[in-house]
């Protein structure tokens, strides 16, 4: 039977052609040798398939010329349990790398809050932002004192103007 053909009747790719590009761009191997569309596989080939981030190594247990329900096509190949041990630790991988860049990044654009966190994290060390001006009392010897006391001058007018 045609490989292209069992990949497709074993429900590993949804079309012949798919299965036959996968073929010719090298991605499938049977025992462990790069093979043509063409190559006829029969009962006992392993077949390596590398399905991006996914490599699945399997043992043809049967054929069948057509495309069968999944229960059925599951009972084509029999995937050694390395294969299987190291798929999960990869989608293990992808997740937890996914949910933390969520994480990170968040659910799409920054909301209003988020955003000033954001200018206020890149901000940090610049002078504070006008809105978040908090006046403190000057010390008692600061020189913004005097321009508030009305002391006398020199001329011996006080620092108050008469309206008259």
């Amino acid at each position: 039977m045609r490989l292209d053909k069992w990949l497709w009747a074993a429900r590993f790719y949804k079309t012949r052609s798919l299965a036959a590009d996968a073929i010719g761009k090298g991605r499938i191997q049977v025992n462990e040798q790069r093979i043509k569309r063409s190559r006829t596989i029969g009962v006992g080939d392993t077949v390596q398939i590398q399905r991006n981030p996914f490599v699945y190594h399997i043992a043809v247990l049967g054929l069948n010329e057509q495309r069968r329900p999944a229960s059925e096509a599951q009972a084509l190949y029999a995937e050694s349990e390395g294969s299987i041990e190291e798929r999960q630790r990869v989608a293990a991988t992808l997740r937890n790398e996914h949910i933390i860049s969520r994480g990170l990044m968040g659910a799409g654009r920054p909301h209003k809050r988020q955003r000033r966190q954001i200018i206020r994290f890149q901000n940090r060390g610049a002078e504070p932002d006008p809105g978040d001006y908090h006046p403190i009392e000057p010390p008692e010897d600061h020189p913004a004192d005097a321009l508030n006391t009305e002391e006398e001058s020199d001329d011996g007018s006080s620092g108050a103007q008469d309206k008259t």
